[in-house]
């Protein structure tokens, strides 16, 4: 499964999802408030497809609230490895109430608990003094767990079984994808005649630039004056204001001079050394105009960092079935 960015929906379909891999008969949210009439119980009500299969979610900090309940359920009775990052964390049940003049006012009425008894909420929300939010902190979580006597937290979102971040983009990358009137928008311009000059392009998930395509587009970025900015200048920047302020800039000048020159733009050296991403970059843009979002995520996955792992433990049944003991 593949709940990153899966901001959530019906709570129904959750469970109808969880019900899928597990008995009939199980207890998968309860929701508690301080009026009698807001707490409930669901349970799975049908029988499941499979019971057995291995089960990945990848999950991330905007996966939220349905999405919650589906992976934190999965988690909760062993039935899946949770691999990603922390969720969001919305455990929240709330009710519009109809006011005067067509206005409504959402109330929140409960909090869900999954199998294990934890609440997900990770915000709390506090009236006294004027009111207030805040994080819950990690002291103050408490213990639960899962149906084999794995330790889990509540207060939290959903902490993943296996932490695995996501890839992270360079600057220049970053900068190449932007558009507007800072941009010189080389990356859509190649994309388009690159579109316009090919009828036709290998399936989604075997499209890749050939070392001529990836040099053209080189080329057109170094003639358009292809400019963007570094964390590494910034922070170079910052350094010699403070170091003016304290007052040994002048000693120390020979050294940051140097300094300043190793950090010098290179535009050709970094397009080579960000080739990988660059290129995938670009080829996302032209599949997905050949094959739409199933080929962009088709031509995404082979890529992807989180769904690299995510195949590999499946493929470790060994592995798997340690992490769930």
């Amino acid at each position: 499964f593949d709940l990153r960015g899966n901001g959530g929906g019906s709570l129904s379909e959750a469970i109808k999802i969880v019900n899928m891999f597990v008995p009939k008969g199980v207890t998968l949210v309860t929701t508690k408030g301080k009026i009698k009439r807001s707490n409930r119980e669901y349970k799975t009500d049908s029988e499941p497809l499979d019971t057995i299969m291995p089960i990945v979610v990848l999950v991330n900090g905007n996966t939220a609230s349905a999405s919650e309940i589906t992976s934190g359920s999965l988690q909760d009775l062993d039935r899946a490895v949770i691999m990603g990052t922390r969720t969001f964390g919305k455990g929240l049940v709330q009710q519009p109430v109809e006011l005067p003049h067509d206005a409504s006012l959402k109330v929140t009425v409960s909090k869900y608990h999954i199998p294990s008894g934890r609440c997900i909420q990770a915000i709390n929300y506090r009236h006294t003094g004027g009111g207030y939010r805040e994080n819950i902190a990690d002291s103050l979580t408490h213990v639960f767990k899962t149906r084999n006597g794995r330790i889990v937290h509540d207060g939290g979102g959903i902490k993943p079984d296996i932490t695995v971040k996501p890839d992270s983009l360079p600057n220049i990358a970053a900068y190449l994808c932007q558009g507007g009137l800072d941009s010189t928008e080389v990356a859509l311009y190649y994309v388009t005649d690159y579109i316009a000059s090919h009828p036709t392009i290998a399936p989604a998930d075997e499209f890749r630039l050939t070392d001529a395509e990836y040099a053209d587009f080189k080329q057109r970025v170094i003639d358009a004056g292809f400019k963007y900015d570094r964390e590494t200048n910034k922070l170079y920047d910052e350094l010699v204001q403070m170091a003016k302020f304290e007052g040994y800039y002048d000693d120390a000048k020979t050294e940051f001079d140097a300094l300043k020159a190793k950090l010098k733009h290179n535009l050709t050296r970094e397009l080579d050394n960000n080739r990988a991403i660059i290129s995938h970059m670009l080829e996302q843009s032209i599949v997905s105009a050949y094959y739409y979002q199933k080929g962009s995520i088709a031509c995404t996955l082979s890529y992807d960092t989180q769904v690299q792992e995510a195949v590999k433990l499946i493929n470790d049944r060994e592995r798997y079935e340690s992490i769930l003991k």
